[in-house]
This record gives C-alpha cells, structure tokens and sequence, in this order.
C-alpha cells in the first residue's frame, strides 16, 4: 500500500482486490485493469476475498467489488474491509443503485459506484440489451 491522502484515489502500479461473482467479468476486468497499470487481485467468491484482505490489509490499494453478489453484498464486503483498514478506497459496481444503497455506501465513505453496462456494436457502454435488429428472413 502506498501512502496517499485518505480517500484519495488509486493509480496505475496499485493493487486493487477485485470482486465479483461473474467470473467472466472477474476475468475480462482483471485483464483491463491489468492493461491500465494496476496489479489485480481477483476473487469471484466474496468470502474468499475478505479472508486474503485480512491476512493482508496493507497489500490493497484499493477494492472494487460488485453490489449484488449472493451471501455476501458488495456493502457486507465494504464494512468488512472498513473494519480492518478504515480509509481503505472502495468502489461498488452495479447495473443498478436503490436509493438505500447510495445513501449506505455513502454514509461509509465509499468512493462511489461504477456502472455496470453491456457494450453495444461500437463498444460503447450503455445501459440495457440490444435494441431489436431488422427481421431476418
């Protein structure tokens, strides 16, 4: 862990904990983070990131977890996290963010929520499927 001003942001050469339970997603984000500098360390089963957290709080930069996982919310994983290394910077992921959910992440001093989109033909990300294609015949 570097030191930094609390709640300040990660850069490229930290080592973010990453989370998910979609392991593709753990896979295909791991290799863009990867790509953007940082050093990733992925888990798809919650349990098992909070456990390598708290061998080893100081190794972590920063987290980045998804929302809705089952056992374990990315807000469940958050306080975990929180009550080992106050400070720590945390970014939940989610397609979608009820009101309480905000206001709890909020009030624990997490970073914020990324938006969890599906990329359309131009790999642009956007919310929601395809829009239907012309008939094929």
């Amino acid at each position: 862990m570097k030191d930094r001003s609390p709640g300040a942001a990660p850069g490229p050469d930290d080592t973010i904990l990453f989370v998910d339970d979609d392991v593709d997603l753990v896979e295909l984000l791991t290799l863009g983070l990867g790509d953007l500098g940082y050093r990733v360390s992925a888990f798809s089963d919650p349990a098992k990131a909070i456990a390598a957290f708290r061998s080893a709080p100081d190794a972590f930069d920063a987290v980045v977890s998804d929302l809705s996982m089952p056992r374990t919310s990315g807000l469940d994983l958050a306080r975990q996290v929180l009550e080992v290394r106050p400070g720590t910077p945390i970014v939940l992921m989610s397609g979608y963010v009820r009101e309480e959910d905000d206001a709890a992440a909020k009030e624990m001093g997490i970073l914020g929520f990324a938006a969890k989109g599906i990329l359309d033909r131009g790999d642009r990300p956007r919310a929601g499927p395809d829009p239907p294609g012309p008939a094929v015949a």
